[in-house]
C-alpha cells in the first residue's frame, strides 16, 4: 500500500472515529477542545517566558486561563449571536415572502414559508435551548463524518 493510500485510510478512519465521539459525548467534546486549547497556549506561554519574550508569555497565559475559565461562557454568548442573527434572517425571509405577488400558488406558496419557518425554528432553540441545540448539532455532524469516513473507506477499498 503507497503513502498517500495509507494517509487516505487513516484519515477516512479517524473520520468515523471523530464522528463517533461527537455521538456519543456530544457538547463534551467542547468541553474538552477548550481546556486543551487553554493548555496549548500556557504551554506556550512557558516556552515564550522561557525565550524572555514576556509580553507574548503573558497573553497567551492569559487567553490560556481564561480559555480554561471562562470558555462556555464564550460558546454561550457566541450561540446568543447566531441564534439573534438565525432569527433576523428567518423574520425577514418571513416578511419577504408575505410580501411577494403572485410566488406561487398552493403547495408551492406553502413549501415557501417552511425555510423561514424553520430558521425561526433553529433560533429560538440556540437563544432558548443552548444544550438541546449543541446536542442536535454534535448528533447531526457526527452522523455526517461517520457517513463522509465510510464513503472514503469504501473508496479506498475499491481503488
Amino acid at each position: 500500500m503507497n503513502k498517500l493510500k495509507q494517509n487516505k485510510l487513516l484519515s477516512a478512519v479517524l473520520t468515523v472515529i471523530v464522528g463517533v465521539l461527537f455521538i456519543i459525548y456530544k457538547a463534551q467534546v467542547i468541553s474538552v477542545a477548550m481546556t486543551v486549547v487553554g493548555a496549548i497556549l500556557i504551554v506556550m506561554a512557558i516556552v515564550d517566558i522561557i525565550n524572555r519574550d514576556y509580553p507574548s508569555a503573558i497573553v497567551k497565559g492569559v487567553l490560556g486561563v481564561l480559555v480554561i475559565a471562562l470558555g462556555w461562557t464564550f460558546v454561550s454568548l457566541a450561540l446568543y449571536v447566531i441564534g439573534a442573527l438565525f432569527l433576523l434572517f428567518g423574520l425577514l425571509e418571513l416578511f419577504r415572502v408575505l410580501q411577494a405577488k403572485g410566488y406561487g400558488k398552493g403547495k408551492v406558496r406553502v413549501l415557501s414559508f417552511l425555510q423561514p419557518i424553520l430558521v425561526v425554528v433553529a433560533a429560538a432553540f440556540l437563544i432558548f435551548n443552548q444544550g438541546g441545540a449543541l446536542t442536535w448539532a454534535f448528533v447531526i455532524s457526527g452522523v455526517f463524518l461517520i457517513v463522509n469516513g465510510a464513503l472514503a473507506l469504501v473508496e479506498i477499498l475499491r481503488s
